[in-house]
């Protein structure tokens, strides 16, 4: 009888743990109980370094802290990291354009704006104008894949398409393009980390595009938390001074 009574309560345990892990969330945990989320991230130095001192590494731990979260961020290539993040396999995804929820529809969109990103040109030469007459005389580069720019340059018969943004680079320092056209902070801290003096952002612009985080709807709830995390993080000056430190140094615009 004891024995049977034994058995019992073990299946009684057995049960109710499993219960408690269907209800417990889906969350890792970090050393100091922080539940961790996973997000994909695509950029570059100086928004993300491998050290994790970037402009975008402070800025999203900071806005996860503020709301009782700890953050890890991984990098896999952009399509994939979409995918993995719609499908649950991260929690989310750094710095994307608006309207990926249309797309990708297990993707929920942190309203705040995280960061604007400035698309141009960079070349040694600054006085190459940024309209498509003037970049048609000349041998112009881009990452292939890069819509914003397969676009803009559809139909010249002076492109060349890299593979990464270093080949992109080793191709503008090698003089086999005059114009590289890329992301402006990243372009020029790439450039100074490749040695390459003397390159210019020519001027106008190209576009100016707000990027967003993303997470898998599963964490829905926690939208509006770090919606009010990243304004109060621009409020209380932590933002700008964040820009200034991480950010301003590269810009000679």
């Amino acid at each position: 009888m004891r024995s049977s009574c034994l058995r019992n309560t073990q299946i009684l345990i057995i049960l109710c743990a499993s219960l408690c892990g269907l209800v417990m969330p889906s969350y890792a945990w970090s050393a100091d109980k922080n539940p961790v989320l996973v997000l994909n991230d695509v950029n570059k130095p100086p928004y993300t370094t491998e050290k994790g001192d970037g402009f975008i590494d402070l800025l999203v731990s900071d806005m996860f802290h503020r709301v009782g979260l700890s953050l890890k961020l991984v990098k896999v290539s952009p399509e994939r990291g979409l995918i993995n993040a719609n499908e649950g396999l991260v929690d989310g995804d750094v710095n994307r354009i608006k309207g990926l929820d249309k797309l990708y529809q297990n993707l929920v969109m942190v309203p705040e704006t995280l960061r604007d990103s400035y698309f141009c040109a960079l070349s040694f030469n600054p006085d190459i104008h940024t309209s498509r007459g003037d970049l048609d005389h000349h041998e112009v580069g881009y990452i292939k894949g890069w819509k914003i720019y397969e676009k803009m340059m559809a139909g010249s018969n002076k492109v060349t398409t890299a593979d990464s943004p270093e080949q992109l680079f080793r191709l503008l320092k090698l003089n086999r393009i005059e114009v590289a056209l890329y992301a402006c902070v990243e372009g020029l801290a790439l450039a100074e980390q490749m040695k390459l003096k003397r390159l210019y952002v020519l001027q106008p612009h190209l576009s100016k595009v707000p990027l967003y985080l993303y997470l898998n709807k599963k964490y829905a709830d926690l939208v509006p938390s770090l919606d009010r995390a990243l304004k109060n993080i621009k409020k209380d000056g932590t933002y700008d001074r964040l820009y200034r430190n991480k950010i301003l140094p590269y810009l000679n615009m």
